[in-house]
């Protein structure tokens, strides 16, 4: 809200047909979307987050919900769902009473007369995910939320020169290894380290290793190790027969668009929910990082690196392509829609007891309990008349 830039936009007297605004931690941007009395869409990197459902009218299943923080899947154990039920209302109620109450003092500093955060949210027309279902499942989406998964993959650019010979002079093909920016590899424990290291070495195939320093321990002659890749450059040649990964978003979704199989390894945030999606996708599987051993991760790549594990990766690809829009298509045709049509996408907010239909469940049991009265004393009446 300092930024020169942001407080000439806020002084300048400019007409916009639609505002975009990030729906992850942070609402300040729904005020400068409401200064400008614009119909406002939202857009996220990732699947739909805790405080997303209840904003959204998305229904929220403990049972089946894919749920960032949490490692289970579409198939939580009883201790599991739990787990989530306490973290999500959690997290919903430090959103609600401490984060945006943070934001709006803030905002209070340079706009005047911005309503609750929330009350602008319900405004929010439709939001554009970062997920598809053929990774992440089913689930009941209301009409406002519009799957876009993969429309920043883009094609794929010439290899640098090393690059390009290193992977295609590769006999048994390349295994690309990269756990982007959450965790510096060389940060790890000395155990855990080693055991990746030395499973590395084993494999008959070369790697290509995002790697943080300028060299990597016993220096192996199968890996080649650089600060910064090409990733999706990478993912796309056909030589490319795994990614070992941390399972950000965005990563997954440049490995099932180019069909590679995946061994996830999360750390932190949704990467949980995505090597979840991975494994029960069929992309890949997935190990913690406190479950790595040699023995352990030797069993992982020999599983992704079956001929018949890759062919099914290539069919789960083929069906996440299979659309009738591609998703940079589909995020344009429904920002544009948004700005044509004055619409209410989500379902109509109602309060919780409608929504859990408690009133009618209410009914319901006094109307029980009045028969039961009635039968109960049905003779002492007769008698007494």
């Amino acid at each position: 809200m300092d930024d020169e830039n942001v407080q000439n936009l806020l002084t300048a007297d400019i007409k916009f047909d639609l505002v975009i605004v990030e729906q992850f931690n942070n609402d300040c941007g729904l005020a400068i979307a409401h200064k400008f009395r614009a119909p406002i869409i939202g857009i996220t990197s990732h699947m739909l987050l805790p405080w997303h459902y209840q904003r959204y009218g998305v229904p929220y299943n403990p049972s089946y919900v894919l749920f960032d923080l949490i490692t289970a899947g579409t198939r939580p154990t009883f201790l599991q769902r739990i787990q989530r039920s306490i973290t999500y209302n959690y997290i919903n109620f430090v959103n609600k009473h401490i984060t945006q109450r943070l934001e709006q003092n803030v905002i209070s500093d340079y706009m005047e007369d911005v309503p609750p955060l929330e009350e602008i949210a319900k405004n929010i027309r439709l939001v554009l995910v970062y997920q598809n279902f053929v990774l992440s499942g089913s689930s009941a989406l209301p009409a406002n939320i519009i799957e876009v998964g993969g429309f920043h993959v883009s094609k794929p650019k010439p290899l640098p020169d090393d690059l390009k010979k290193f992977i295609e002079e590769s006999e048994h093909g390349v295994i690309y290894v990269s756990f982007g920016s959450i965790l510096k590899p060389s940060s790890m424990s000395k155990d855990k380290m080693i055991a990746i290291i030395e499973t590395l070495k084993e494999l008959k195939q070369r790697v290509i290793w995002k790697w943080n320093k300028k060299d990597l321990p016993g220096n192996p002659k199968n890996i080649l190790v650089t600060k910064w890749l090409p990733q999706n450059d990478i993912l796309a040649h056909p030589n490319v027969l795994a990614f070992f990964s941390h399972c950000g978003q965005l990563g997954v979704t440049e490995a099932v668009y180019h069909g590679v199989p995946v061994i996830g390894m999360p750390i932190f945030g949704d990467q949980p929910s995505n090597a979840a999606a991975v494994e029960e996708s069929g992309l890949g599987v997935r190990i913690a990082l406190s479950e790595i051993t040699k023995e352990r991760l030797l069993e992982k790549f020999k599983t992704v690196l079956n001929p018949s594990f890759r062919e099914n990766v290539k069919l789960i690809s083929k069906a996440w392509h299979d659309r009738p829009l591609t998703p940079m298509d589909t995020a344009i045709f429904w920002t544009e829609y948004a700005a044509r049509h004055n619409i209410t996408y989500g379902p109509p907010i109602v309060s919780t007891y409608q929504y859990y239909n408690l009133d009618i469940i209410a009914l319901f049991i006094l109307l029980t309990i009045v028969n039961m009265v009635v039968i109960k004393f049905e003779d002492d009446w007769i008698i007494f008349k």
